[in-house]
């Protein structure tokens, strides 16, 4: 063994190597192996030559002959890291970078490593997950500060992947009752990073000609917009989402925007204009290109029947929506993801379709319907409580211009009996 010699040797490859040219490198390291075979320094060299030329194989074999000359040096688990992550061994690189910073705490070119892969890692398991929340949502709230990283250098169609992911958080928090575990709930803050998250998304989506996907973003961006009290622009984000479905015949875009705009006209007080957005949602959900458009439908014709029931619109108006929303929800009730308080609104409404019509019997049938319904789903109406005291007084109410002969004192007393137990009496 000749010290001067492989030092020579190591001082020109590194000379090719910061030259980029990693071939050379390798030939000179490889002679420096020949003189010096225990020198650890110059396997860990090579096995970066090797990795510059993607040769990761043998790269990863330098790095692990490496560290059996040398366990208790740093750099040799870095190599190792670097080119497993070249083999496309994620996990792999990792350990080998962690087990590094047990040897050498602090290693910069390890700690270096541990971030990459684990944003590597992070890609992969959002990737992997597709359209499916699957992922803990505890670990997807430590990379809220961090989603440029994920994104970086990533095609379009996976950017997008990602992007949903943390759009979806804030709901899926909500839905899991994160606040009870010691996570902070959302703010209204979080909710504008989530529409400049998706803001970029239906930029990307129009790039790639998925207008589809570009329409329903624009139709939630519109609802997280709403939700930090952005009304304005939500309106704005479910007109472009209207735009959208109209330009390029999706209707059920067409159809969810129409419906957002009309809930939105209606909260202003502006009644004939939200009314006529709603008709024109019902008249394009049947034409959806979605395999099964009764959800659709059954948010559209709710709305719809609320809307006109609430301001005592003309019977001839009010019937055919009303008796529509009823088929629809009899037919399919386990369409719907949450039982809403408006269900009940609709069988109220419809008792009162059919006792303007002079069909007491019917009306009779819708109430109890009604009961069955809040029975059939109290814990989930717990949130709708005022709402459905409301209702519920108004029944009774109206349940007393009933026919007696109906015998409709009992149905007075089930209704009276709901009602003391939303009270909690």
């Amino acid at each position: 063994m000749d010290p001067a010699c492989s030092a020579d040797l190591k001082t020109k490859g590194n000379a090719a190597f910061q030259a980029q040219d990693y071939e050379t490198a390798a030939e000179w390291f490889t002679k420096g192996i020949a003189v010096d075979g225990a020198n650890h320094v110059l396997f860990s060299n090579r096995s970066a030559a090797l990795a510059g030329l993607k040769q990761y194989g043998e790269a990863l074999a330098d790095a692990d002959k490496c560290i059996s000359l040398k366990p208790d040096w740093g750099k040799g688990y870095a190599r190792r890291g670097y080119a497993r992550a070249g083999l496309g061994d994620i996990a792999g690189a990792l350990q080998a970078y962690r087990q590094g910073l047990t040897v050498e705490p602090g290693l910069s070119i390890l700690q270096e490593g541990v971030e990459r892969h684990l944003v590597a890692e992070m890609r992969e398991k959002l990737v992997a997950a597709g359209d499916n929340m699957v992922l803990d949502s505890v670990e997807l709230l430590k990379w809220e500060g961090r989603i440029e990283e994920l994104l970086e250098g990533q095609p379009d169609a996976i950017c997008c992947t990602v992007i949903s992911k943390f759009v979806l958080l804030a709901h899926v928090k909500e839905a899991m009752g994160m606040a009870s575990e010691g996570v902070p709930t959302r703010s209204k803050d979080h909710y504008l990073s989530a529409v400049r998250l998706q803001e970029r998304q239906v930029e990307l989506l129009g790039k790639m000609e998925r207008f589809r996907d570009q329409g329903r973003i624009l139709c939630h961006m519109a609802n997280n917009l709403n939700v930090a009290g952005k009304t304005r622009e939500a309106i704005k984000s479910f007109q472009r989402a209207r735009d959208v479905g109209a330009a390029h015949g999706f209707f059920s875009v067409e159809c969810q925007a129409c419906l957002g705009l009309g809930q939105q006209t209606l909260i202003e007080g502006r009644h004939e204009e939200g009314v006529a957005l709603l008709q024109n949602a019902l008249a394009a959900a049947p034409l959806s290109e979605e395999v099964d458009s009764n959800p659709l439908e059954i948010n559209v014709l709710r709305a719809l029947a609320n809307a006109l029931c609430t301001t005592n619109a003309n019977i001839d108006e009010v019937e055919p929506v009303v008796l529509r929303f009823r088929e629809v929800l009899e037919a399919q009730p386990r369409s719907l993801e949450l039982p809403c308080f408006l269900d009940l609104h609709i069988f109220y409404c419809s008792a009162r379709v059919h006792e303007a019509r002079g069909k007491p019997h019917e009306a009779e049938r819708d109430v109890r319907m009604m009961l069955d319904f809040l029975r059939d789903n109290r814990a989930a109406m717990q949130v709708y409580k005022p709402g459905i005291e409301q209702i519920l007084g108004d029944a009774r109410t109206h349940l007393t211009t009933l026919d007696p002969a109906l015998g409709n004192k009992e149905l007075i007393k089930s209704v009276e009996v709901e009602a003391a137990r939303l009270r909690g009496e």
